[in-house]
């Protein structure tokens, strides 16, 4: 009896990559030696997380790109600070991360802690049925 090629390959060896990115720090893959990937939602929870992390006017040549997250920081540490960082979140997702739907960002004022912790899900948008989460610690600066 002679199997397809089709038949042998596993639903797991089936996933497709969508994106890619390289990691934030360049590590090397200790096997193949290049740089190491992020595929699929690992790729777009970085990117996220840049975005999030950056204040506008930090990139060169993009001084639009940017939440103002860590300048809110330095503000009252209360609930309406909790929504303009639950604002300025969502706002540079849908603006500058396409690859993310189906948006939803809470944000928990942590007071004991003295930091935000900022929970969002996103589906990705070439895999409609997968949701993921991700949860982003802000520590304030005191």
């Amino acid at each position: 009896m002679i199997s397809l090629r089709s038949q042998r390959i596993t639903p797991k060896s089936k996933q497709r990559i969508y994106y890619s990115d390289f990691t934030r720090d360049f590590d090397l893959n200790p096997v193949t030696g290049s740089v190491e990937l992020l595929t699929n939602s690992d790729s777009i929870r970085q990117s996220i997380e840049n975005l999030v992390m950056t204040n506008k006017g930090e990139r060169f040549y993009s001084p639009n790109v940017g939440s103002d997250v860590p300048r809110s920081l330095f503000e009252l540490f209360d609930d309406l600070t909790g929504t303009k960082i639950q604002t300025y979140v969502t706002t540079v997702i849908q603006t500058y991360e396409p690859r993310a739907s189906a948006l939803v960002v809470n944000v928990t004022v942590d007071m004991a802690n003295n930091n935000y912790v900022v929970d969002i899900q996103f589906t990705p948008i070439n895999i409609p049925g997968l949701v993921q989460t991700m949860q982003i610690v802000i520590n304030r600066v005191r």
